[in-house]
């Protein structure tokens, strides 16, 4: 898989990331996942 950012973590790893906050905190919020979302993410 390539890597998608400068902080060399594939997109994957990222929601795989906001899955975990999100399961431990429930009131947690999101406002703003756009720019985690690219064309290649949308045709997997």
């Amino acid at each position: 898989m390539a890597v998608h950012s400068i902080d060399r973590n594939t997109w994957l790893t990222k929601l795989e990331r906001i899955k975990l906050l999100s399961s431990k905190n429930q009131d947690i919020k999101f406002n703003n996942l756009g720019h985690i979302i690219d064309y290649k993410m949308c045709y997997r």
